[in-house]
Order: C-alpha cells, then structure tokens, then sequence
C-alpha cells in the first residue's frame, strides 16, 4: 500500500494518496513524506438507536458516497456507539429498496459494506466514538456524563441519562474489536477516540488531564492509544480535547467549549503533558467549531472574538509547529449573515490567511488545518441541517462555496490538469 500521487476528486479536490500516514510537526504526511489535507464530512448513525448510517433511510448508499467523492472530499467520519459491535438496524433505519444488499445483514456487515465500497472509490474513513449506549431519536452525540464509558469507577453508574453498560475496560476492548476488524485495511486511517468529552459532566463527574485517577482522559488516549498502535502502529490517534470553561485545577486551562487544549498561564494542556505514545507521530489533536446554530458556541461567532479565540484554543499547536489539529466538527446551517461571517472566519483561519492576527502560516509544501464538515445529507430543523438538498442529491450552493474552501488542495499539482476528474466526478455531476 506504498503512497502515490493523488487522484482527484469534484470541485477541485483531491483524494489522498494511497498508503498510511503520519505526523510531522503540525502537519500530516503521507508515506514520502508530503504533507496532505484530511477534507472529510460527518456521517452519523452508528452513534445512536438506529444502528445504521442515517442516509441509508433516504438513498443508496454507493450513490451517496459517490456524491461525497464528486463534492470534493476525501475522507469521511463515521460515529458509532459500543451498541454498533453486536445491533441489527432498526426497523425502517435502511431502505431495502434502495439499498437491497444491505437486507439481513447486521449493523457490522453493513459498516463492512460501507468500508469495502470507499475503498473501492478512493474515500478514506476515521471511526469516531460518540456514545457507550446510543441516543435519543435514533442518533448521538455528546455523551452528557462527558466520559468514555458509564459503569464503574469514575463514572456515576449512568452515562447521563440511562443506566450505565460499558466500563472504561469494555470501552477499549470494543474499540481494538473494530481496529481489528479493519487492521490491515488503509481505508480506515485512524480512530478519533471520544467525541466531545466534558470538562464537567452530568452527576456531578469531572476529568482531568493527566492528573490521574479512572477519569484522566489524557491516560486514556495514551493507554487506548498505545493498544490501537500495538495493533497497526501506522494509524492515526485523534484526541479531542475536553470541552467546557471551568477547567482551571484539573490540568486544562478553561478557554471555551469548542475543546480544551491549552495551557494559558502555564495551567496545564497540551503543552504542559502532550500524549506520547510509543510510536510517536501517531497523534493528531481535534477540537470542534460551531456558530451559533449550535447553543454551546454562542461567544464567539465575530472574526474579533473567534480568531483570539482560537489562536489560544489550538492554534499555537501550529504556531509553535508542536501537533496537527484535524477540526473533528465544525458546521452551520449559513441562514443568518452572522452564519456566514462566522464560516468565511473559520475557514480564512484554517488557511492561513490570519497570520497577521497571530493565526497559522502555511509555507511551502505545508498543508492547511484540515477539518470535517457536519453532515452529509439532508436533515431539515437540525443542528446542523445538512449539505444536501432535500432530493439527497444535488449540493446545497451555499454550503458547498464554503466546503469548497476545506478541500485537499496540494500546492504542486503535478501530473493534473485543472479540468482532472475522477471518475466519480464524472459520473454525477454534469
């Protein structure tokens, strides 16, 4: 599985090279060396009751996936739940007439089928762990216990809301099931540990950063991490930073919610105790950025509060070239002009164009802050609603003139012309 160059993608992007990856500094590279952009979208479903990939409901999924492709990205992140290892969907969670290979098969070899096909079509993917027992509505998101796992030490027998199932050990076991599953195959290119972990949350639980006891979160990316890379040491590691604003004692400094991993003050963070694993170069650091589409991130939605903001977020990660950061989430459903300030900010940020106002510089061959979009799909009223249309087809215009901003483009195309397409591109859009 040796790198070579890339192939592209729609809208000007490119897939990535083919082979593995690893971390040089703040950047990403590949197998030779060169320094690429993940450019990936949210999928969802895995992470709640429904136990399958939510657009399965509406399209097929070869179809959709393509639409990925031709939409310029070159990776997708898919959550899941520990209930994903042993579920059967949800009656009605697949349309078999769209979909009618998918009929009988678990919620695993479903995902097999899902896997198989980006392989097959040059789309990478990172697993993301979102619950230990799924959400309500037939999706997850944030755990509101704030931890990785519900029952046992540490936790308060609940994952926030319904009793508890999964240890801190059944966690990681479940974790290595899904690395082994797909251990050899390069589609699969790294796992983001837990989704938006709390500072503080429900039931009176906290962690902390490195400060040990059951609920320090930095043990646990270098302990599950260390074992995923015991597995394939050629995986990335994504570990998010915790999210809330009254950090201070517990290793983190306090910034924001948008994922804590800064040492302002010298409190603690990154910085102060970075994760090191025993093969090092494996670790990419993640945070997530919304506007005020969603409630957690009303304070910051002005290109004079966002870019202080973030400069002292995970910014210095590349300021001080110490790690990459992959925006893990980050979306908006662009109604309000306020929506739109805070994108073109966003993204402006992300590439490079802020290092007047102590953001990244990108030189060279260096590559952007790479981020993923959430979410793929058409899903009226939610937070975020979606790149689609309501056909499940063609790309929303406005949200497809800021995606357009994230993809992977290298700064020596060489080998393409301007008019390159894969043949995904060429087969759904005109």
């Amino acid at each position: 599985h040796r790198s070579a160059p890339e192939t592209a993608a729609g809208r000007g992007g490119l897939l990535l090279p083919k082979g593995w990856f690893t971390t040089r500094g703040a950047q990403i590279v590949d197998e030779r060396g060169k320094p690429v952009r993940i450019a990936s979208v949210g999928l969802p479903g895995y992470d709640g009751t429904d136990n399958a990939l939510r657009f399965l409901r509406f399209v097929n999924y070869e179809v959709t996936m393509r639409g990925v492709v031709a939409d310029g990205f070159n990776t997708v992140r898919i959550a899941w739940s520990d209930l994903t290892l042993n579920a059967t969907p949800k009656a009605g969670a697949i349309n078999y007439d769209l979909n009618p290979d998918l009929k009988g098969l678990s919620s695993m070899q479903v995902l097999d089928k899902v896997v198989d096909y980006a392989g097959k079509i040059g789309l990478r993917i990172i697993f993301d762990h979102h619950t230990n027992d799924g959400g309500d509505h037939g999706w997850g998101g944030q755990q509101t216990n704030g931890l990785w796992f519900d029952k046992g030490p540490g936790s308060n027998g609940t994952d926030g809301s319904n009793p508890g199932t999964i240890t801190a050990q059944q966690f990681q076991d479940n974790t290595l099931t899904l690395v082994k599953r797909y251990r050899n195959n390069p589609t699969v290119m790294g796992y983001d540990l837990d989704n938006e972990p709390l500072s503080q949350g429900t039931g009176g639980v906290s962690l902390n950063w490195g400060q040990g006891g059951p609920t320090d979160i930095w043990q646990m990316y270098t302990d599950v991490g260390n074992a995923i890379l015991a597995l394939n040491p050629k995986l990335l590691i994504i570990c998010e930073g915790p999210q809330g604003v009254s950090n201070i004692g517990n290793g983190l400094a306090g910034i924001g919610p948008e994922g804590d991993l800064s040492a302002v003050g010298g409190v603690g963070g990154v910085p102060s105790k970075p994760v090191k694993l025993k093969f090092p170069n494996q670790v990419v650091y993640s945070v997530h950025e919304y506007d005020t589409n969603v409630y957690d991130f009303k304070d910051n939605d002005q290109p004079s509060t966002l870019i202080p903001h973030m400069n002292k977020d995970w910014g210095y990660l590349y300021t001080q070239n110490i790690a990459p950061v992959w925006i893990g989430e980050m979306g908006s459903n662009l109604e309000k002009p306020a929506d739109r300030i805070w994108a073109q900010t966003l993204l402006d940020y992300m590439n490079g164009k802020d290092e007047a106002q102590g953001g990244p510089a990108f030189k060279g061959e260096d590559q952007p802050v790479g981020g993923s979009w959430w979410l793929w799909g058409n899903f009226p009223a939610e937070q975020t609603d979606g790149t689609l249309e309501s056909d499940w087809k063609t790309p929303r215009p406005d949200q497809q003139g800021i995606t357009d901003l994230m993809l992977y483009k290298p700064v020596r195309q060489k080998g393409l012309t301007s008019g390159a397409r894969s043949s995904a591109d060429k087969k759904d859009r005109p």
